[in-house]
């Protein structure tokens, strides 16, 4: 693994190009077994023993939560990047229930956000209710075939994107230099033929 996240979500079953475009959606593992959800895929005795540890019922959301919120950001590949090199994921699990608990709702936001509000909804998180970014075109790419753009830049001062005559902005160097294990998104895609 490289920098970024060690787990992504997304809210449909993806296809082989999810992921860097090489591993494909080999490693999918669904928050349930069955289509219903009544069947968590969770280790069996895993949420009861969790539910007895932290004096409440932990949910297969609250574990999903908790998990995201430590495996989904950059920071966890990086300070486990030598344990990560054998490709297995370890989750550190707090003994606090406050942290965990804090630590479930903030992976169950995430996720909403990630999912572009199909999954982890709440009375303040409504199915779809995602506020569309800062970023807009400002001048648009060409669409006729001798203006097609064959290349882009990054202005990190003006927080434009320029691919070829067209412009966005503002574009965030957080967003612009994002990458997944070494995959850098908005670079790949903006490369892709």
């Amino acid at each position: 693994m490289g920098s970024g996240p060690a787990l992504v979500a997304c809210s449909e079953i993806p296809n082989l190009d999810f992921f860097r475009g090489s591993y494909g959606a080999k490693a999918v593992i669904p928050l349930y077994r069955d289509s219903a959800a009544r069947e968590p895929n969770v280790a069996p005795g895993l949420l009861n023993k969790l539910s007895k540890k932290f004096g409440k019922p932990i949910t297969a959301e609250d574990l999903a939560g908790y998990i995201y919120a430590v495996l989904a950001q950059p920071e966890y590949t990086s300070r486990f990047s030598k344990e990560l090199g054998s490709r297995e994921i370890r989750l550190p699990l707090t003994r606090k229930a406050e942290l965990f608990f804090r630590a479930a709702e903030f992976g169950r936001a995430l996720l909403w956000l990630h999912t572009y509000g199909e999954r982890m909804t709440a009375e303040d998180r409504p199915k779809r209710q995602i506020h569309p970014g800062k970023t807009k075109c400002l001048k648009a790419v060409p669409d006729d075939e001798d203006h097609y753009p064959n290349e882009f830049r990054y202005d990190e001062d003006s927080k434009k994107l320029y691919v070829g005559d067209g412009i966005f902005g503002p574009v965030e160097p957080e967003v612009f230099h994002f990458e997944v294990s070494g995959f850098q998104v908005v670079k790949s895609w903006l490369g892709s033929e």
